[in-house]
């Protein structure tokens, strides 16, 4: 059964903080309402995909509900024990009361560069008029007259068109005109009436004491010309007094993308837009590991890597350097607990971990593993030597060529020694059979099939025949279910025997009625087709629990002959007939007198 994925969603309560962002939240939440910008202010918080951005501004705007509400008497203890709903709630009911609005954007719900800058009109009025009898709705309707319908989108009189209208007065003062086109052009063709209607309103704003704080999250995730966009808007409302923009973006991306545009960019484009540069603290790196242990551990239960020394190299090797954020190690984490349950028992939990970490941070590795997996496992078996099959399998590619091959030696014994690289392993090839590993030709496809290789017998089945209360029944009924399966070679009961030989090797499972009913299973000399079940389908062959039962009868009579017949050289008990002929010609023999008798 798969437990609950775990979410990737921004956490918003101080409890939930894994990676110390709640400081870095309560001192942007002082900022915002000690700060009294007069030409309005543009904040941005930067960081990697990842690193916690919106985790730390909805922790922040939490914060900020909280310090405003407390501050026109409403009781603080109460509140932090209020879940997001209901704290948003009590903060809406109480809006006539206090002077600081919180309006969030989303710029990635939107598409197309018109639709966009016309979501973020609508969305804002439609924010602050969930209070309909409040300032800013007076405001709003007061200079609503001075702007056209836009394209019949917008209908006069009504809550929303008010807003909307209001917020399009500052996208006709500057670049956003541009961003709009032909179609803004025309639309804003009443310039005098709009610069006055933004004075107006920024004259209202100045004299009065609302602070507005307007949230735009995920601006790296929009195409290269909505990004323009979005940072011209900002660019043209950004001088509305007690107006503060917060705006979460990867600043590489952002340049990255804003450089792809058809116009030229010039290098100091956000440095004239943003006023106050916030750089999000990258998390600890203890702390990346305890939040992958502790999840990794709320998976697997009681299971544990089979070496922990080879799972510290894998650790520190190769999956460190991979988790950057905490997003990487969710992801990760997620993909382990969905394939975890199909394959439990039959892989090894460190090659497990290894391997889905290529696939998630180094996809190119991992198609180089997958394709010439039966190449480095022998199951494809060719005349290649190692150090070719080494040059050639050099992760050159790779995202991080160092990790990537540091696991490719973890992983693969044989291209540690191609590389002669030290891997510090020298488990013999039994055991890691026994543990399921990667490296092995019988079990290398659960990790590659989402499941386990139906050829072979699960561990659970292969310990439930070796400590089963019964075990000649229980054998029996394995060798039945087994017996008509033709799929090899080798035949199934065929594997089942190495299988129970790797168990054995490495546990101590063989009981003693175990191996009393081993010893006495007589299975089919032939399979319905009439063919041995434990030869590959050569006929005139016998089963291979009969070999073990005159295996067993001969150490019971002491000497024994080799077969001659085709019996693939197993010694048998000399036949009663044998023993006569011996004895005839013992008796016909004369016997020789010794020297001096």
């Amino acid at each position: 059964m798969i437990g609950r994925l775990f979410g990737d969603r921004p956490i918003s309560r101080p409890e939930d903080d894994a990676f110390g962002l709640s400081s870095f939240a309560d001192a942007l939440a002082t900022s915002l309402l000690q700060m009294s910008p007069r030409d309005g202010l543009v904040v941005s918080v930067e960081g990697p995909w990842g690193a916690g951005k919106s985790s730390a501004i909805a922790l922040a705007m939490r914060t900020v509900m909280l310090r405003v509400l407390a501050a026109i008497g409403e009781g603080r203890e109460e509140m932090e024990g209020l879940s997001d709903a209901d704290l948003q709630a009590r903060w809406i009911k109480l809006a006539k009361r206090r002077q600081t609005h919180i309006v969030k954007f989303n710029p990635w719900s939107f598409s197309g560069q018109e639709n966009l800058v016309r979501a973020f009109f609508s969305e804002l009025s439609s924010q602050l008029q969930l209070e309909s009898e409040s300032w800013w709705s007076r405001q709003m309707n007061r200079i609503a007259g001075y702007l056209p319908s836009f394209g019949g989108t917008v209908a006069t009189g009504s809550a929303l068109a008010a807003g909307a209208s209001l917020w399009g007065i500052a996208a006709a003062a500057g670049a956003i005109g541009r961003a709009l086109g032909e179609i803004g052009q025309k639309a804003f063709s009443k310039d005098a009436s709009l610069e006055l209607a933004k004075k107006k309103l920024a004259g209202a704003l100045r004299t009065s004491e609302q602070r507005v704080i307007v949230v735009i999250d995920d601006l790296d995730r929009l195409m290269p010309s909505e990004m323009r966009a979005v940072f011209s808007l900002v660019k043209s409302l950004g001088d509305l007094p007690n107006v503060l923009y917060v705006l979460s973006f990867d600043d590489a991306i952002v340049h990255k993308a804003l450089h792809q545009t058809a116009e030229k960019i010039e290098p100091d484009f956000l440095e004239k837009i943003v006023q106050v540069s916030l750089k999000l603290p990258p998390p600890w790196r203890s702390e990346l590991h305890q939040l992958l242990y502790e999840r990794l551990n709320a998976i697997i239960g009681d299971a544990s890597p089979a070496d922990e020394n080879r799972w510290r190299r894998m650790m520190t090797g190769v999956i460190d350097p991979y988790l950057e954020t905490p997003r990487d190690v969710t992801r990760l984490v997620n993909s382990i607990q969905v394939i975890w349950p199909n394959v439990q028992g039959d892989v090894d939990l460190t090659d497990l971990i290894g391997i889905t970490t290529l696939q998630l941070f180094d996809p190119k590795v991992y198609d180089l593993i997958r394709n010439e997996i039966e190449t480095i496992t022998y199951a494809d078996y060719n005349d290649e030597d190692d150090d070719d099959l080494g040059k050639r399998l050099e992760p050159a590619m790779a995202e991080n060529p160092e990790a990537a091959k540091v696991a490719m030696t973890i992983l693969f014994p044989r291209l540690s020694k191609a590389w002669k690289t030290f891997s510090g392993d020298s488990t013999v090839y039994l055991l890691q059979k026994e543990q399921r590993r990667i490296s092995t030709k019988e079990y290398h496809r659960n990790y590659f099939v989402f499941g386990r290789d139906p050829r072979m017998m699960t561990r659970s089945e292969i310990d439930g025949l070796l400590t089963a209360p019964n075990p000649s029944k229980t054998l029996d009924a394995a060798i039945r279910r087994l017996e008509s399966d033709t799929s090899g070679p080798p035949s199934r009961i065929a594997t089942m025997l190495g299988q129970f030989i790797e168990v054995v090797y490495a546990r101590p499972l063989l009981t003693p009625a175990f191996v009393r009913a081993l010893f006495r299973q007589r299975g089919p000399s032939y399979s319905p087709r009439g063919r041995g079940v434990g030869h590959g389908g050569h006929p005139q062959r016998r089963a291979p629990f009969q070999y073990h039962h005159a295996w067993a009868r001969k150490t019971r009579c002491g000497s024994a002959h080799r077969d001659s017949g085709n019996t693939g050289g197993v010694r048998k008990r000399p036949s009663d007939s044998d023993d006569r002929r011996r004895s005839r010609r013992a008796t016909a023999r004369p016997v020789r007198k010794r020297a001096g008798a």
